[in-house]
C-alpha cells in the first residue's frame, strides 16, 4: 500500500509541473493578445495608420537612418581629457533642448545604449571610438544650438578645460541606424500587428511587466544629482535592461534628467525626490551583478553613506510613458526616412 501511494504521489507530482509548463506556455504563446486585439481593431476602424505609427516607433528605436534640421558638433581633444561621464551630460543636454535623434561617431544612442571608457578610447554599445569626436543631433537647430552654447553649460565648461569644441547649426544631417540588436524579438519582418505591438513596448508606449528588481535607495549622507542616475541608468542599459522607471517616470529615447536649485531632480520634466525607486526588468542576475561591481555607480552611492536596497521581483510592472508639461519625448517632426 505504501509503495502504491509513493507512486501516486509521484505522478500527481509530475501531472502538476506539467500542468504548470503548459500554463506558461500558453501564457508566453498568448502574451499581448488584448493589446493586439486593440491594435487591430483601431487599424481596422482606421483610428490608426499602423504603417505610420510602426515608422514613428522605429526612428525613435534608432532602427532606421534619419535625416532633417540639425546640429553637428566636433570635439578635439588634443590631452584626452573627454571621459564617459562627460559625453553622458552632453547627450542629456542635446535630449534637453529638444533633439530626436543623436549620434556620437555615426554610433546612434539608443534607449539601451551605455558608454564607458577603456583606456584612451571610449565604447559606445562595445564598439571602440577615439578622439575627434563628432555629436550629430537632429531637431530645431536654433534651439540646440543656443542651448549648448548658453553660459555656464557644459560646452562652456569643456573649453575652460582646453577642450577645442565647433557647433555648426545644418539645414540637413543624417544619423545612421543603430548596428546594435535592438530586442532579442523584434523583428521587421514580423506582421506589421505584431511589429507595432513590441515597437511600443520598447519605445515606451505601453506598460511592460516582466522578471527584473526594484532598487530603493535612501539619501544619508549625500544627496543624488540628475547625474547619478544618468550613470545608473548606463549600468543598467549596460546589464541588459529591457525597461527602466525611475519614482514611476518611465526612461525613453529622449529622456532627460536636470537638478533644480538642489532641491530636487527632474525626469521627463517630473520632479522627484528621495527616497528613489528604481524599477527594470531584464536578468535579474546579470543586473544584480553589474550594480555590485566594485566600480559601479550604485557601489559609489553606498560608499558615500546612503543606503541601497535590492530586490528581486517576479513581476515587475513599468507604466507608459506619460508627457508632462510642453515637452514631448515621442516627437518625431524632425525626422524624415
Amino acid at each position: 500500500m505504501k509503495s502504491n501511494k509513493g507512486i501516486t504521489i509521484i505522478k500527481l507530482t509530475v501531472l502538476i509541473i506539467l500542468i504548470i509548463m503548459l500554463v506558461a506556455i500558453i501564457l508566453t504563446y498568448f502574451q499581448g493578445i488584448p493589446q493586439k486585439i486593440d491594435i487591430a481593431y483601431k487599424t481596422v476602424t482606421k483610428k490608426i495608420d499602423i504603417s505610420k505609427e510602426i515608422e514613428e516607433n522605429e526612428k525613435l528605436m534608432g532602427a532606421t537612418d534619419v535625416k532633417g534640421e540639425g546640429i553637428t558638433i566636433n570635439i578635439l581633444d588634443g590631452n584626452d581629457l573627454i571621459h564617459q561621464e562627460d559625453l553622458i551630460i552632453l547627450i542629456d543636454e542635446l535630449k534637453n533642448s529638444g533633439s530626436q535623434a543623436i549620434s556620437i561617431n555615426d554610433q546612434r544612442i539608443i534607449n539601451s545604449t551605455y558608454i564607458f571608457c577603456d583606456g584612451s578610447v571610449i565604447l559606445i554599445d562595445g564598439v571602440k571610438i577615439g578622439n575627434p569626436f563628432t555629436i550629430k543631433a537632429i531637431g530645431n537647430s536654433e534651439t540646440i544650438y543656443g542651448a549648448l552654447t548658453r553660459n555656464k553649460g557644459y560646452v562652456e565648461t569643456l573649453e575652460k578645460a582646453g577642450i577645442d569644441i565647433k557647433i555648426e547649426k545644418n539645414d540637413e544631417i543624417t544619423i545612421f541606424k543603430t548596428n546594435k540588436d535592438i530586442s532579442s524579438n523584434y523583428s521587421v519582418d514580423a506582421n506589421k500587428i505584431e511589429r507595432l505591438y513590441k515597437s511600443n513596448k520598447i519605445v515606451g508606449k505601453s506598460t511592460v511587466t516582466g522578471k527584473g528588481l526594484e532598487i530603493v535607495v535612501e539619501e544619508n549622507e549625500s544627496k543624488l544629482s540628475a547625474l547619478s542616475f544618468l550613470q545608473i541608468v548606463n549600468d543598467l542599459n549596460s546589464a541588459g535592461a529591457e525597461a527602466i522607471s525611475i519614482n514611476g517616470q518611465r526612461i525613453t529615447n529622449m529622456t532627460d534628467m536636470m537638478d533644480i536649485s538642489g532641491t530636487y531632480i527632474l525626469i521627463n520634466s517630473s520632479p522627484i525626490k528621495a527616497p528613489y525607486i528604481i524599477d527594470v526588468i531584464g536578468n535579474q542576475e546579470k543586473i544584480e551583478s553589474t550594480l555590485n561591481y566594485n566600480n559601479s555607480y550604485i557601489t559609489k552611492i553606498k560608499s558615500k553613506g546612503n543606503n541601497v536596497d535590492i530586490y528581486r521581483i517576479r513581476n515587475v510592472k513599468i507604466d507608459e510613458y506619460v508627457q508632462k508639461r510642453d515637452q514631448n519625448k515621442m516627437l518625431t517632426d524632425y525626422l524624415n526616412v
